[in-house]
Order: structure tokens, then C-alpha cells, then sequence
């Protein structure tokens, strides 16, 4: 009995092994990022007020970060001349990185869109707009609040974007409103059973940083800027995940302020056990339920065009989620199988080499013929109720491997046993 146990660990420690050493280093493997020509910069610093043409910022000092996704890869900084322009010469031109340039001015940080390096190395410009800054919040509003619900196994997955703009001609200032609802700025709620929460703050293309979360409150430290021609609303992506219970997802979230427009999706695929409805209450009319493809092409349902007054809560109801099943029970399951049927066959042969019956080499070929077929019947039978939906992508790949590793060994084995009784 000893030494099938050790064979066995002996195999599946060369196939981890052999795993292993297959996959590529992640650190010498990476291809270096693609560089270009370099380029300059000329970023053109004005304020904004109420006529057209905006009024030159002398002397400000233009903060210009390299940013691949959330992570500074590298910075510089230049003064604005007479003319309000900053300029920065010889900048690298590297695939996937985005220029950001940020300046401030009384006090807060507004940003332009992100300049992405061009091909030829030409001279690139960027016009920055800086505001006046306000503590009156009476315009500020939420433009688009869009909402997105998806089921992940045992968690619903939210995100969120927050489009905040603010329909007065000077920006409104959070930091310096004070109060309770901007006690470290801009402040979003989550619901209360919410999990995992993480919050970013998007100002411009490639401008991504994160926002602070304490408890279910997020908190921006960012102006709203004014909804002016060309200017980059303040957007904050919110995600977070609720626990998947029953085959109901609830979500009620507190709304601190008035939003113009609201959007609700949920996909449909083939982890409902049936077409889910969705029940979306408002504080104001306005929203509708409709059945439409989504940007990926596949079906979704899609309550939109709703409304909110400060102090509602957006509200709606996910009916038709298939209620979730631990891996663990169908891999304990096959488990407890497996060792049932070792025992058979280890007591069936004890049992004919005391009365003389078949060799021990016949009997193991016989068991392990058998249990070949157990195997391939237990994958198809997998195969069959993942296609129904009823088994999740990560349960379907831990017994799938579980069952193929099984059946190599026991398919080595065979091909063993042929080898030895051919000679």
C-alpha cells in the first residue's frame, strides 16, 4: 500500500513541477513598453469667468504627470509665463502612457484632458481651465448616475459612475464647504450592507486617483468644475459587492444630491434561471424598464431616465438569481466517491489472491479499467450541468481539474500495466 501512495505523490509533484517551470517570469518575461520620438508640450493656463475668451494665468505652476492607468510613472513641473502658457520640452513618448497636467490655483487642483503622445514627435497643446471657487452647492448635481448589477458566485458585484457637474459659472469647493456632508469633501454614500468598497476619482482622460472610504461614506477631495464648454466633468466610479443570499438582489442607496438622470443595467445570461424583472422606484418619474442589447452585444435589461430630489434613495429590486452552491460540496462529494471505490477494489483483491483466483496484475488492471470509466462518466455528467447553468465557471474549472488529474493518473497506470504484461 506504500508504494502506489508514494507513486502517486511522486507524480503529481513532477506535474506541479513541470507546471511551474512551464509558466514565464513575470519580472524577465514582460516586454518593455514601446518608445517613440520625443515631443514637447505646451500647456496654456486661463481662468474662466463670464465672457468667451479666458483670462491668462501668469505664474502658475503646471504639475505634468506621466500616467499609465493609476500608477505616476513620472513627473514634471513648469511655471507659466506672461502669455499663461507652461512649457515642458523633450518628454518621452512611451505606448500606454498618458500626459496629465494639473495646476492650482486658489487653493484646488483642476485638470485637463490627458495628451497621448504622438507618433511623430510633434509639438502637442493642452488649454487648462481654472475657476473661482464657491461654497454653494445649491447647483451642484449628479448629471448621470449609472448603475450596473452582476452576480459573481456568492457576491453581487455594483458599479457605479457619478458624473457630478455644477451649473454655476465658478467651481464649488468641498473642502472649504464645511459641515457634515462635506466633512473631507465631496461626499457619496454606499449601502449599508456594502462590502469591498473602492472608490476612484476620474478628472479628464487618464486623471485617475482613488477617493477615501470610511465605514459606507466616500469622500472626493476634488472642485466640481462648472459645465462649460469643453471642460471635464468630475466623475467618480464607485464599487462595491453585497452579500448573494436568495435569488432576490435588494439595493436601497441614500442620494445626497439631485440627479438629472439615472440608469440601472443588469446582463442577462445563462446564470439566471429565468428572465429576472426589474423593479426600480424613484423618487420622481421619468424612468422606464425595457429589454435592449447591451455595448457587448448581449441582452440586458435597462431601467432609464430616472430622477431624484437631495435626500432620496435609489431603490430596486433583481428578481430571478440562481441561489449559489459552494465547489467545496461537489468536490468533497466526488472526493468521498473516489475513496469508496478504492476500498471496493482493494478488498475485492484481497479477497481473490487469498482464493487463488485472478493475479493481482489482472484484477488491478480490471479496477483501474473501471475507474477510467467512472472518471470519463463523471466529466460528461459535469459537462452536462455546467451547459444547464447549474455549476459557475470556478466550480466547473476546480472539479474539471480535479477529475482530469484523476483520470492521467489512472490512464498512466493502464498504459503501465499493458506495457509490463506485453513483455
Amino acid at each position: 500500500m506504500r508504494w502506489p501512495l508514494m507513486g502517486t505523490l511522486v507524480v503529481l509533484l513532477t506535474f506541479t513541477v513541470s507546471t511551474a517551470v512551464a509558466q514565464p517570469f513575470a519580472g524577465g518575461g514582460a516586454k518593455m513598453p514601446e518608445r517613440g520620438k520625443p515631443f514637447a508640450l505646451d500647456v496654456t493656463v486661463g481662468k474662466k469667468g463670464s465672457g468667451d475668451t479666458p483670462e491668462a494665468v501668469s505664474g502658475a505652476t503646471v504639475l505634468l504627470e506621466a500616467r499609465a492607468g493609476e500608477m505616476v510613472v513620472t513627473k514634471k513641473s513648469a511655471v507659466t509665463g506672461a502669455d499663461g502658457v507652461a512649457r515642458f520640452e523633450e518628454l518621452q513618448s512611451i505606448a500606454g502612457v498618458t500626459y496629465v497636467p494639473t495646476a492650482t490655483y486658489e487653493g484646488a487642483t483642476f485638470s485637463a484632458v490627458g495628451i497621448v503622445p504622438p507618433s511623430d514627435g510633434s509639438r502637442q497643446k493642452s488649454a487648462l481651465s481654472v475657476y473661482g471657487l464657491s461654497t454653494d452647492d445649491s447647483k451642484v448635481r449628479v448629471s448621470q448616475l449609472i448603475t450596473a448589477a452582476e452576480l459573481w458566485e456568492d457576491q453581487f458585484l455594483i458599479t457605479q459612475t457619478w458624473t457630478f457637474v455644477n451649473r454655476d459659472t465658478v467651481a464649488f469647493d468641498p473642502m472649504t464647504a464645511g459641515g457634515e456632508k462635506y466633512n473631507d469633501g465631496l461626499q457619496i454614500r454606499a449601502p449599508s450592507a456594502a462590502k469591498g468598497i473602492h472608490a476612484t476619482v476620474i478628472r479628464g482622460r487618464g486623471d485617475v486617483t482613488q477617493a477615501r472610504v470610511a465605514e459606507d461614506k466616500i469622500w472626493v477631495r476634488a472642485p466640481v468644475p462648472p459645465d462649460a464648454k469643453g471642460q471635464e466633468p468630475l466623475r467618480v466610479r464607485l464599487q462595491f459587492s453585497l452579500d448573494h443570499i436568495t435569488d432576490t438582489l435588494s439595493l436601497e442607496q441614500p442620494i445626497l444630491y439631485p440627479v438629472e438622470y439615472s440608469e440601472v443595467i443588469a446582463p442577462l445570461g445563462t446564470r439566471f434561471t429565468k428572465v429576472p424583472t426589474l423593479d426600480l422606484t424613484l423618487t420622481a418619474t421619468g424612468h422606464q424598464v425595457e429589454k435592449s442589447k447591451l455595448r457587448n452585444g448581449d441582452m440586458g435589461l435597462v431601467a432609464s431616465g430616472g430622477k431624484f430630489d437631495e435626500g432620496g434613495a435609489l431603490t430596486f429590486e433583481l428578481v430571478g438569481f440562481p441561489v449559489f452552491k459552494s465547489p467545496l460540496n461537489d468536490i468533497a462529494a466526488v472526493l468521498v466517491l473516489l475513496v469508496f471505490i478504492g476500498g471496493i477494489v482493494m478488498y475485492r483483491r484481497e479477497v481473490v489472491t487469498r482464493r487463488g483466483g485472478r493475479t493481482e496484475a489482472q484484477l488491478r488492471t480490471q479496477a483501474l479499467a473501471g475507474e477510467r470509466e467512472l472518471l470519463f462518466e463523471s466529466l460528461r455528467d459535469l459537462e452536462l450541468r455546467y451547459d444547464q447553468g447549474g455549476v459557475s465557471d470556478r466550480a466547473y474549472d476546480i472539479e474539471a481539474a480535479s477529475l482530469r488529474e484523476r483520470l492521467a493518473l489512472v490512464l498512466r497506470r493502464l498504459a503501465a500495466d499493458q506495457t509490463t504484461s506485453g513483455t
